[in-house]
């Protein structure tokens, strides 16, 4: 036990707070009140381990109660939880098995309305191709019996220029089928974005939530991009850089960081 004798918190709590006023009307400045503020410094010792003396047992005996109980109820609510992982994780699996076979599905539906947009895309440039082609033919053949017309006799000069004003005609009728079908071409629509719904069915009162998270695999990479990016994606281990400034007393010099002596006063009621 200590010295100062305290029965009651009612006496603690009087006790407390005359202490706490001698330390808040110290002053050290010379020698002497250095001495006298290590006695007060004791006189509070000896007022904690009062505290303590008095507190203690109940504290005490009040978490064994918790420790009791808390092991009670982890006994039947550790099998429940372990119960209850057991059918979220079926009931994701099945889940996440349907929203496969979905997608799959959609995946394929998607890439055969792809293919029909394209082929109808392809079909209607191919024919304006087509009509280019005879377009060209047409008008080189128009051009080839009007320079023909200009050496010939006037009855076969008559004769050519007819075929030559067939062909042109021809070349028309190809040019305006050919720009049909690039407009007819380019109208064509994208295929429309399918969509496939899971067939897992929904449940009152069950939810999926799903949420994006992160793991580093690369921790160089990852905090020489967070250096340069995001400086506050990165946290000082306090701890262990505290043991290392402890082990080697600041001989070493780390970029960025100081080591430094911090004093502390330790007392006894002695």
């Amino acid at each position: 036990m200590n010295d100062l004798i305290v029965e009651t918190s009612s006496e603690l709590e009087a006790k407390v707070p005359a202490v706490v006023a001698m330390a808040s009307a110290l002053t050290v400045s010379t020698a002497e009140q250095y001495t006298g503020a290590a006695d007060t410094l004791k006189e509070i010792k000896s007022a904690r381990d009062a505290v303590n003396d008095f507190f203690d047992p109940m504290v005490k005996a009040a978490f064994q109660a918790h420790k009791v109980t808390v092991a009670k109820k982890k006994a039947l609510s550790d099998p429940l939880d372990f119960a209850e992982g057991i059918v979220k994780r079926k009931l994701l699996d099945y889940r996440t098995e349907q929203e496969r076979i979905a997608e799959e599905q959609r995946r394929k539906l998607q890439a055969e309305a792809d293919e029909r947009a394209r082929r109808e895309r392809a079909e209607k440039e191919a024919e304006a191709a087509k009509q280019r082609a005879i377009e060209a033919e047409a008008s080189a053949k128009a051009e080839k019996a009007r320079q023909d017309a200009e050496q010939a006799s006037a009855a076969e000069r008559k004769k050519l220029l007819a075929q030559a004003a067939a062909a042109e005609k021809k070349a028309e009728a190809a040019n305006a089928k050919a720009e049909t079908q690039t407009e007819a071409a380019q109208m064509v629509a994208p295929a429309p974005v399918i969509h496939v719904a899971s067939s897992a069915p929904k449940v009152a009162g069950l939810q999926t939530r799903k949420t994006w998270k992160a793991k580093v695999t690369d921790m160089p990479a990852f905090i020489a991009y967070a250096a340069s990016a995001h400086i506050e994606w990165l946290s000082v281990n306090q701890q262990a850089l505290d043991q290392y400034a402890k082990a080697l007393r600041g001989a070493v010099k780390v970029p960025g960081c100081e080591f430094y002596e911090e004093a502390n006063l330790s007392s006894s009621r002695r």
